[in-house]
């Protein structure tokens, strides 16, 4: 995926999947928000960041599947009122791959400077995941590190599997 065409393009339906599952994860925010942090609504936001992911990664687009395993770490540390920094990050990476895919799904071609405004705002999210030295110890980047493989041994599952599977929290 050097070249900004896509050779590959992924089924409509996919983009679609995708599209609606971030959909849901804005409004589920926005309920998150409205209530006063109820944490009833963070279960249904890891789904939807979840399924999100998932249909990325069926149609092919690894990189923004990518992007959203960073969040998807974001969502399971929340607890309480978030930073706002850190939620206007989270929305600045729903809302660049949700533009990306609509950008992609009308012309086919890939605009990976959306990409990249994505990745930078992870970085806001997940400040671990953003430097390159592994040689930190600190508890906060354990905890990433255990999820991180919890997160891969659980898509390495067949979909159907991971359906029926709690995901690791």
């Amino acid at each position: 995926m050097n070249s900004p065409e896509y050779t590959g393009k992924p089924n409509d339906a996919a983009l679609r999947e995708c599209r609606a599952d971030l959909k849901k994860v804005k409004d589920t925010v926005i309920d998150y928000i409205s209530s006063n942090w109820d944490r009833r609504h963070l279960e249904s936001l890891r789904t939807h960041v979840g399924k999100a992911r998932c249909s990325l990664g069926a149609g092919g687009l690894e990189r923004p599947a990518k992007i959203l395993d960073s969040c998807s770490i974001f969502v399971m540390s929340l607890e309480g009122s978030p930073d706002w920094r850190k939620l206007d990050a989270f929305a600045d990476v729903i809302s660049s791959i949700d533009y990306y895919l609509g950008t992609f799904s009308d012309d086919g071609v890939e605009n990976l400077n959306i990409l990249e405004v994505a990745e930078d705002a992870t970085k806001k999210l997940v400040p671990s995941l953003g430097t390159e030295s592994g040689d930190s110890t600190s508890k906060d980047s354990n905890s990433i590190i255990s999820y991180k493989k919890q997160l891969r041994e659980w898509k390495s599952l067949p979909l159907f599997k991971r359906l029926r599977t709690k995901k690791p929290d």
